[in-house]
């Protein structure tokens, strides 16, 4: 992308979307687009726009208090920058009035947002992730012929877990490598994605089976070779991975606190797969999951079509009331 500095590119344009703001444009710029009558939406992909600073607040709660004190910065303060830049966004979220629109991409970050009282609740509205269900959905090939290109028998009980950056410190990977240590004599673990050297070499001993990072034609055959995948991220506004495991028709295991990742389960039912309240649970979600009929899910509501047309209406609103001033 290019960063936006000035709204002189913008002039015929009546809505303008954001997706992800930091470093692409500017509060002023933004201020200068609603002041001129453009509709200013935003989907909200992480915490930074509700917060002091943080993309994911790993458990504080300061956010709700509008930060200060931070607990990452060496001199807290109740003054201090995370304050100063959460009292700025929620400035420029007042000062663009009916002209900015927020998107959560969940319900839970919703609420998030709800209870960072930064902005107004009548402003914010869910809109979940898109996925592109062609991408996941029309393999013809077979469990068995994947599961032998990688090495894998048929009889195995095979868990799948994954992330762009497996290191992220919101991804799980302590409680993975704990459920691996402590299973790893009833399952056979699988993985993809970016990791450290270090984590790498732990997996490696472990006996994980490490597939790198993936095409999507790759990432497809790896949740379809799997009989669960496990996604144990502590924090996550969405968690695409879950949708594209279950539009493969394999089941997810994931922590019930998870946010995203848990709703999407709840909102899909019960044969979906099992949200877990603690580490010594998964054992008998794996049982559940390898019993569940996933065929019969019906995946509309994070087709592409159907969030496109919510968007769609979305714009429409302020097309509208544009025509009827």
């Amino acid at each position: 992308f290019l960063p936006i500095c000035s709204t002189s590119g913008l002039a015929d344009y009546d809505i303008v979307h954001i997706h992800w703001a930091v470093g692409a444009i500017g509060f002023d710029t933004v201020k200068a687009l609603a002041d001129g009558g453009k509709m200013i939406v935003w989907t909200v992909r992480d915490m930074w726009p509700y917060t002091g600073g943080c993309h994911y607040s790993l458990g504080c709660m300061r956010y709700e208090a509008g930060c200060g004190d931070c607990p990452m910065l060496k001199d807290r303060s109740s003054t201090d920058i995370s304050r100063v830049q959460f009292v700025q966004k929620e400035t420029l979220y007042r000062a663009c009035g009916p002209n900015l629109r927020l998107v959560a991409i969940s319900d839970y970050q919703r609420r998030q947002i709800d209870r960072s009282g930064i902005a107004d609740p009548t402003k914010i509205r869910t809109i979940e992730n898109a996925v592109d269900m062609s991408e996941f959905d029309s393999c013809t090939a077979s469990q068995s012929s994947i599961r032998a290109r990688l090495g894998l028998s048929d009889t195995e009980k095979v868990v799948l877990f994954g992330a762009t950056h497996l290191d992220a410190p919101y991804k799980g990977l302590n409680h993975i490598l704990s459920i691996i240590r402590r299973w790893k004599s009833c399952y056979r673990f699988a993985c993809f994605g970016a990791m450290s050297s270090q984590t790498r070499s732990e997996l490696e001993s472990l006996g994980v089976l490490r597939l790198g990072s993936l095409s999507r034609l790759e990432l497809r055959n790896a949740y379809l070779m799997a009989d669960v995948f496990l996604m144990l991220s502590t924090q996550e506004a969405f968690g695409k991975t879950v949708v594209e495991s279950i539009a493969c028709r394999t089941p997810v295991i994931c922590l019930a606190d998870s946010g995203g990742p848990a709703e999407i389960i709840r909102n899909l039912g019960d044969d979906a797969g099992v949200p877990i309240e603690s580490l010594d649970q998964f054992s008998a979600a794996m049982d559940a999951c390898i019993n569940m009929n996933t065929d019969k899910i019906d995946l509309t509501r994070y087709s592409s079509n159907y969030v496109a047309r919510k968007y769609i209406e979305l714009y429409g609103e302020h097309i509208n009331h544009d025509r009827t001033d």
